[in-house]
């Protein structure tokens, strides 16, 4: 990205682009940081409730955030971004190995560790943050699965188990406390039921054979 002469020249020498203070960040300090952040997301806000595309002044179907055109230009820019990443790394943060199971996988899921946490804790949980809780979590089971005992290996028969289901308990959905991990086949069994009604389940299925 392109700016004017002030502005780079204060980059240039460790300050902030917008308001001149010294940052260790590359363009702006964290109070700028915030002010930049909270304005494009109301300015994205605002333009998805018109159906206008967020980088350019086409329409957009849907309710989305882009229009096609510029859908299309965003995925080509990320996947030759993602391509300069050495076969093994991690195509997100590129400092970390690639998860031994995701090495052959497809180009977006070649992450490492650490990203993969991540993910799952913003897809399970809404934040990156609790990723370290979710680590801490399936180390404190030793890799296995709560209910099956089944060795969990990430990538591959991994999943996350609300405790009291999200469908029943949405002031639980965030809660990291509610989560569990388990293997794919029991999350999938398990369904929208919650512990108590899972292991009743189990128990009739058994008494049955």
């Amino acid at each position: 990205m392109s700016y004017d002469k002030a502005k780079q020249n204060r980059i240039n020498h460790g300050l902030c682009a917008k308001c001149g203070d010294p940052t260790d960040r590359t363009v702006y300090c964290s109070m700028c940081t915030k002010i930049c952040t909270e304005y494009n997301r109301q300015r994205r806000a605002k333009r998805r409730e018109l159906d206008i595309c967020c980088a350019c002044d086409n329409k957009t179907e849907n309710n989305r955030a882009y229009c096609q055109k510029c859908l299309q230009k965003i995925r080509e820019y990320r996947t030759a971004d993602k391509l300069k990443a050495p076969r093994g790394v991690c195509v997100t943060c590129r400092t970390e190995q690639c998860l031994p199971s995701l090495v052959d996988a497809k180009l977006y899921q070649r992450i490492c560790k650490k990203c993969y946490l991540k993910k799952a804790a913003c897809t399970q949980l809404g934040s990156v943050k609790y990723w370290k809780q979710l680590l801490r979590k399936l180390e404190n089971q030793q890799f296995c699965c709560v209910y099956s005992g089944d060795k969990i290996t990430l990538g591959v028969n991994d999943s996350i188990d609300h405790i009291y289901p999200k469908s029943k308990y949405p002031d639980r959905a965030i809660d990291p406390s509610n989560v569990q991990w388990v293997t794919r086949t029991v999350n999938w069994a398990k369904g929208c039921l919650d512990h108590d009604e899972f292991i009743a389940l189990v128990r009739r299925i058994h008494d049955r054979f």
